[in-house]
């Protein structure tokens, strides 16, 4: 399910989608949420193909890519690592969103010579994502679950959706491996990466949607502007 101007391809093992290939200045690299894949990114690449070339992943586990063999918060940032090497870019922007959020601080903590910027969709905070045992005991046996997947897009979503998008995001959510989905909620949300996020050198844009009840803008802004002084704007 892809745009016209929109190109399906694997580089480096990973299965990415790749818009406006002939725009000048940093390519702009997309990270997805939790459950989903690089086709949440497909209506915003529409209207950024026109002025920035740009790339969206499917992570490890998610979407059409492989799972790890081993899951932690570096191999993670090893993976974005190595898709950059893989797309041979010279400058690029950084955009992670909720899940993938946490993933690119801790990516660009490590300086990459590339990197000129990064942009944070509700992140997942670099502090312990705050969630209930019972509500992350649910949530790792409804995987897979079609009705589970349904109740979440609705709370994670202000509007209905189109039935197209419903279906995207249900059909990414099911297809989420078992590695990928457990990690995350035992683990990866789990971790403290507060002291990585004070070595970052590059601005950084925090986004956050004021109808959002998972991570609230609020929330966001401050989280990271507490360990941060790169913090840009906070929308």
């Amino acid at each position: 399910m892809t745009g016209p101007d929109l190109i399906e391809q694997t580089i480096g093992g990973f299965h990415v989608l790749s818009a406006g290939q002939d725009q000048s200045g940093p390519t702009i690299v997309l990270l997805h949420y939790f459950g989903g894949s690089s086709r949440e990114w497909r209506l915003v690449m529409d209207r950024l193909a026109p002025t920035r070339s740009c790339i969206a992943v499917d992570l490890p586990g998610f979407g059409r890519s492989a799972p790890l063999a081993t899951y932690t918060l570096d191999t993670m940032a090893d993976a974005v690592e190595a898709l950059v090497r893989s797309l041979g870019l010279n400058e690029y922007l950084l955009a992670g969103h909720s899940m993938s959020g946490k993933i690119a601080a801790v990516f660009a903590a490590r300086r990459p010579p590339a990197l000129r910027g990064l942009v944070l969709v509700a992140p997942s905070p670099p502090t312990p994502e705050p969630m209930d045992e019972a509500k992350r005991n649910r949530a790792l046996n409804s995987h897979g679950s079609r009705s589970a997947a349904l109740a979440t897009v609705g709370t994670i979503t202000a509007h209905p959706l189109d039935p197209e998008l419903l279906e995207q995001q249900v059909s990414d959510n099911v297809a989420t491996s078992p590695e990928a989905w457990a990690w995350w909620l035992e683990e990866g949300s789990r971790v403290d990466v507060s002291n990585k996020v004070g070595q970052i050198e590059v601005p950084i844009v925090v986004v956050g949607g004021s109808a959002d009840p998972v991570i609230t803008p609020r929330f966001s802004n401050r989280t990271w502007s507490r360990l941060s002084k790169r913090i840009l704007r906070r929308l």
